[in-house]
């Protein structure tokens, strides 16, 4: 018999310690989001048990609020990138520090993710049954190279 890790997802297992099994109705966007990077993160690492936690991706309201800050990360990341990018212009000579390389490096990876993650999430609101759960797996696989950006 082969032995099949357990997902522990920490964003999903935190909601429920908090606020209960019924966490979904209680929550307000704004205790939602305390805790999004670690949503973000167990995306990432496919550390989300559809059979236990798909009912939060029929949640409008969590839905909702999950594409916006994904977007608002993208976003900020996107704007780190341009910012680093235009000082390499104005002085070229900083661009060959690792420094400077790893810091852009770092920010393209997390403006990447945040991207693939929008798109995805916004995707997974206009579909419904196992499809959108197994956008979950899809997710993952992608992000594998980018994991350890977020």
């Amino acid at each position: 018999m082969i032995k099949t890790k357990k997902k522990v997802s920490m964003y999903f297992k935190g909601m429920e310690e908090r606020y209960g099994k019924d966490w979904i109705t209680k929550v307000s966007p704004v205790e939602i989001l305390r805790k999004a990077d670690s949503f973000f993160k167990d995306l990432a690492y496919g550390g989300i048990d559809k059979t236990l936690y798909g009912y939060a991706f029929d949640n409008f309201i969590f839905m909702s609020t999950m594409i916006n800050e994904s977007y608002h990360r993208y976003e900020m990341e996107f704007m780190e990138v341009h910012a680093l990018e235009t000082y390499g212009q104005v002085y070229p000579m900083r661009t060959n520090e690792s420094l400077y390389m790893y810091i852009l490096t770092q920010h393209k990876n997390n403006a990447d993710a945040y991207s693939y993650i929008n798109i995805c999430l916004h995707q997974m609101m206009s579909i419904s049954g196992n499809e959108k759960l197994a956008r979950l797996d899809l997710i993952a696989n992608h992000l594998s190279s980018l994991r350890h950006s977020l």
